[in-house]
């Protein structure tokens, strides 16, 4: 009802008060929150195209500076609560308590709180409020670029100790004398345990650099390097998959470029399974491998991720189900479903 969005709104805008005052001026203003209640909220990020990011990979953007964390002066009450600390806790109160259904939000949960404000000591809980800023955390990391030079002598390492076993394993299995190709398949799995243990530590996703042969170059060894996206580490579930081999189905493509945080995120929503095995993306950045520039400006793509469907494009990063609406896939049923905001054109 009118009360229970009255409600969601009112804790909606108690995290982001209760975020801005305890994240300035000594901390960064986080520019996502972490409740997945949220999220449609914040639907359609996108990252800007080329351009712009190298003027503010040149500098030309202004970067919040803040301080440490000071210690407490001597004598003072470890338990005494500052201005941050309180706020942290409003904010993190505030989307707890929003992470419940919509439906649920109801001004009786005020009520309750009214009558034991001790339900309150979860938001104000030191560690939940370190839980809070650690998840904020985890989430604006961004994509990092891998060191070419280091991945490069990791990647024959790799290789030499696979050629001195003899053998690799390979989606379980062990493969004796494992060819070139089947090396490159192993690899592979071994990016992706590389990729879980960074997630696990809580560090940025690494852009994977290759040496190809340097594209109008007539000369023999004449490489340079060009970079894959970062390795996908969320699992598909079932309806991911599902809505995988739909989107291939009907042709839908995603646009997007090596670098792209906001690509790495709808990646990371579909799942390592579905990206891999279904998913049509076609890299927009002259530095990516593969990279088909031209071909996204002739698509007139103007920022990452942007999809395409049925030749019409929707810009911006979308959570599964809204994903699922656009292009009209019923994820409990895992079929088509009439009710999509996108129709196939007629049949010639």
């Amino acid at each position: 009802g009118s009360r229970g969005r009255d409600m969601r709104s009112t804790l909606l805008c108690l995290a982001i008060a209760g975020t801005a005052v305890a994240f300035g001026p000594t901390a960064p203003l986080p520019s996502s929150l972490p409740s997945s209640s949220l999220q449609p909220a914040l639907r359609g990020a996108a990252c800007p195209p080329p351009a712009l990011v190298s003027s503010v990979r040149s500098g030309s953007s202004l970067r919040m500076q803040h301080g440490e964390d000071k210690e407490g002066e001597e004598g003072s009450s470890p338990a005494r609560l500052d201005r941050r600390g309180f706020a942290a806790g409003i904010a993190s109160a505030a989307v707890l308590l929003s992470s419940a259904k919509a439906e649920a939000l109801q001004w009786s949960t005020v009520e309750s709180i009214m009558a034991d404000p001790s339900q309150l000591a979860m938001g104000l809980d030191p560690a939940k409020v370190t839980e809070l800023r650690n998840a904020w955390k985890r989430n604006n990391l961004g994509v990092k670029a891998a060191n070419a030079a280091q991945y490069t002598v990791e990647f024959d390492e790799f290789v030499k100790k696979v050629q001195e076993a003899g053998k690799a394993k390979i989606d379980g299995e062990v493969v004796e004398n494992p060819t070139d190709e089947q090396l490159l398949k192993a690899w592979k799995v071994e990016e992706k345990r590389r990729a879980d243990k960074r997630a696990a530590e809580g560090k940025e996703p690494l852009t994977r650099p290759t040496r190809v042969a340097k594209e109008g170059s007539k000369k023999a060894n004449d490489f340079e390097t060009k970079y894959y996206p970062p390795v996908v580490t969320n699992a598909s579930t079932p309806e991911t998959l599902a809505l995988g081999a739909y989107l291939k189905e009907i042709g839908a493509t995603m646009y997007g470029a090596y670098w792209c945080s906001h690509c790495y995120d709808q990646k990371m929503a579909l799942g390592y399974e579905a990206t891999d095995k279904y998913l049509d993306y076609v890299e927009c950045d002259k530095k990516g491998a593969n990279g088909k520039r031209e071909f996204c400006k002739e698509r007139k793509v103007k920022g990452f991720p942007t999809w395409e469907v049925y030749g019409e494009l929707y810009p911006g990063g979308l959570s599964i189900a809204a994903l699922a609406d656009l292009v009209g896939f019923d994820l409990e049923t895992k079929k088509k479903s009439e009710r999509g905001q996108i129709k196939p054109p007629p049949a010639l």
